[in-house]
This record gives structure tokens, sequence and C-alpha cells, in this order.
């Protein structure tokens, strides 16, 4: 059972890749998707999951290797309990 998904917008590609190992240094997430390039017009989405703290500790971290850049972080969400049907369509 996934307990919080956690997702990641970027307007560039190395954005978000550097925003993920960031993340994933600071925090104890699981990346569930990424991704990159010609399917997201250039974009990058990662997809993440963990306690709710930890999600949080995550968007933190992704948002602060990124402050110099913030116009590239378009979106960043927390979805907690999310349902069987959504986590299955993600992944």
């Amino acid at each position: 059972m996934i307990d919080t998904i956690g997702l990641l917008e970027f307007t560039r590609i190395a954005s978000g890749i550097e925003a993920s190992n960031q993340m994933l240094k600071a925090a104890d997430v699981k990346l569930l998707k990424v991704v990159l390039g010609l399917k997201t017009g250039g974009k990058s989405l990662i997809i993440f999951t963990g306690s709710i703290d930890a999600c949080r500790q995550g968007l933190n971290a992704a948002e602060s290797v990124n402050k110099d850049n913030e116009k590239y972080l378009l979106a960043k969400k927390l979805i907690s309990s999310p349902e069987k049907v959504l986590v299955d369509t993600l992944i």
C-alpha cells in the first residue's frame, strides 16, 4: 500500500534530474516513475512515494536545489492516501 504520492514537474529535463537526485539523498522516498523529454514536450515529471513526512522533506529538498532556477519548477504536489486505481494508472 502506498501512503503518499509526490509529484514534481519541471520545464527542463536537467532540473528534474538534479532535483530528483537531491530528493533521494535527503529523504526516505522511492521513485515510482520518471518521465523525461519527448513524451512531455521537453519537461520532466517525477513521481515518488513514501510517508507523508518523507515526501514533504523530499519536495523541500528538490525545491531547494532549484532555488536559483525557480522558474523551471512548474508544479509540486502531494497526494495523501491515494486510491489504488490512481497508483496503478500512474505506475
